[in-house]
C-alpha cells in the first residue's frame, strides 16, 4: 500500500547516509541533464538501496515522470524489482517487469512473478510508471513507436559489465533535451563479457560506466571540488581476461567441502548455507564442488564462476584458484587465469561481507594477482 504518511523532502529508508541521500537529491534535481550522472564504488557500499529511494522518489516527487530501470542480467534487474516490492509503498499496477519472451517462469522469483503478468503484453507494459527490464529487452520498446521523451528517466545499474551498445539501447528511448540517465556501477569489476577478439579489439570490452568516468568531466578535481570528495557533485557521487582450458583441483575440492561443513554443521558456528558462497574461475572445479556438497547434504551452498557472483554477496566466501603448478602452461596468457584480470580478481574477493577464505598456491597467488589487492581502493 502506498503511504499517506510521507511528506516531499524525507526519505523513505531512514538508513541513508548523508553521500547516499546527496546522490538522491542530485538524481531527483536532474540538474545535470542531459549529461549522465554516475553512482559508483565497490561492493557493499549501498549501491542498490540509493537506486531503490531514487526510482521511490522520482516516483512520488513528480507525478508526470516515467522510469525505466534496466540492467544488463536477468538477476540484477530482478533484485531491483525485489526490493522495490519490498519497500511497501508501490500501489498496484504502478510497477512491471517485462521479461524476454525466451525466458521460462521457472527462472522468476515466486514474489517477482506478478510484476511479470502485464509484462508479457509489450504494448500495455509501455503505460507503467516504472518499467523494469534487462537492457536487451528495453529494445522491445521501439516496436510500440514510443515516442522520444516518453521516459523521463533511465537508470542503468551494474553499468560496468553492459557493453557499450547494450547500455545505448534504453537509453536511446529517452530524450536527448532533458531526459535524466543515471549510470550505476563498478568501474573496477568485472568489465562486460565479450568473445569477439575483433569487438575487443575496437574497445567493445569497455563499459559506457567506465569510458565517461574517464572523461575530463567526471574526473577528480581536487582543487574545484574538495567538499564533494573531488568530483563534481552535480555528475558523479562515490560511495565509497585470460583465456583457459577448463581445469580442477581435486584437493582443493575436498578441502572446500571440509570448510562448507565445518561452517554450516559445527553447532558453535551455525552459518547458514545460503549465507555461504563458493567461487571457482574453472567450470570443472564447480561440478566438482558440487558433487561433494551434494554428498554431505550440503547442495544448497551456491557454488559458481566469477561471473555468476558478480552484484552477489555472501557472508562467507570460499575462493578455490585450482591451479597450482607454475609450470602447467608456459604462455604467460594461461596464467592462474582470472587472477591476471584485476576486475575478475576483484570481483572475486568482494563477495564476502564477513569472512573471505582463498585456496591456492601462495606463491603463484603472490606472483599473478594478489599484488592486485594494493591498487584498489577500499
Amino acid at each position: 500500500m502506498e503511504t499517506i504518511k510521507w511528506r516531499a523532502g524525507e526519505f523513505f529508508n531512514p538508513m541513508l547516509n548523508k553521500q547516499q541521500k546527496l546522490a538522491v537529491k542530485r538524481i531527483l534535481s536532474g540538474e545535470c541533464r542531459p549529461t549522465p550522472y554516475i553512482l559508483f564504488g565497490p561492493p557493499g557500499t549501498g549501491k542498490t538501496i540509493t537506486v531503490v529511494e531514487a526510482i521511490l522518489q522520482i516516483h512520488f516527487t513528480l507525478p508526470d515522470s516515467r522510469i525505466l530501470v534496466c540492467a544488463p542480467s536477468n538477476a540484477a534487474t530482478d533484485l531491483i524489482c525485489l526490493r522495490l516490492h519490498q519497500s511497501n509503498l508501490l500501489k498496484p499496477g504502478a510497477m512491471v517487469r517485462v521479461n524476454a519472451t525466451c525466458r521460462s517462469t521457472e527462472q522468476i522469483d515466486d514474489i517477482v512473478k506478478p510484476y511479470c503478468k502485464d509484462g508479457d503484453d509489450i504494448w500495455k507494459a509501455v503505460w507503467f510508471r516504472i518499467i523494469i527490464t534487462t537492457c536487451s529487452s528495453a529494445g522491445m520498446f521501439y516496436q510500440t513507436g514510443t515516442r522520444l521523451g516518453h521516459f523521463t528517466h533511465v537508470i542503468l545499474d551494474e553499468a560496468g559489465q553492459a557493453s557499450e551498445p547494450e547500455s545505448l539501447i534504453p537509453i536511446g528511448l529517452i530524450s536527448e533535451v532533458n531526459g535524466q540517465i543515471v549510470l550505476v556501477g563498478d568501474p573496477k569489476q568485472l568489465g562486460p563479457l565479450i568473445k569477439s577478439r575483433i569487438a575487443v579489439a575496437f574497445g567493445l570490452n569497455i563499459s559506457l560506466l567506465e569510458r565517461l568516468i574517464s572523461r575530463e568531466m567526471y574526473l577528480r578535481d581536487e582543487d574545484a571540488f574538495s567538499a564533494d570528495g573531488a568530483y563534481n557533485p552535480l555528475l558523479g557521487k562515490e560511495t565509497r581476461e585470460g583465456h583457459s582450458p577448463s581445469w580442477f583441483n581435486p584437493t582443493e575440492a575436498v578441502q572446500v567441502m571440509q570448510y562448507c561443513c565445518h561452517l554450516a554443521k559445527n553447532e558453535s558456528i551455525a552459518v547458514s548455507v545460503t549465507d555461504i558462497g563458493v567461487i571457482t574461475p574453472y567450470r570443472k572445479q564447480v561440478e566438482k564442488i558440487k558433487f561433494l556438497l551434494r554428498s554431505i547434504d550440503l547442495s544448497d551452498i551456491k557454488v559458481g564462476t566469477v561471473e555468476e557472483f558478480q552484484g552477489q554477496e555472501c557472508m562467507v566466501t570460499i575462493l578455490s584458484t585450482v591451479r597450482s603448478y607454475e609450470d602447467t602452461f608456459a604462455e604467460e596468457e594461461y596464467c592462474l587465469g582470472f587472477l591476471s584480470n584485476p576486475k575478475r580478481f576483484n570481483v572475486a574477493i568482494t563477495r564476502a561481507k564477513a569472512l573471505l577464505i582463498v585456496i591456492g598456491n601462495p606463491h603463484l597467488l603472490v606472483k599473478n594477482g594478489i599484488h592486485e589487492m594494493t591498487e584498489w581502493e577500499v
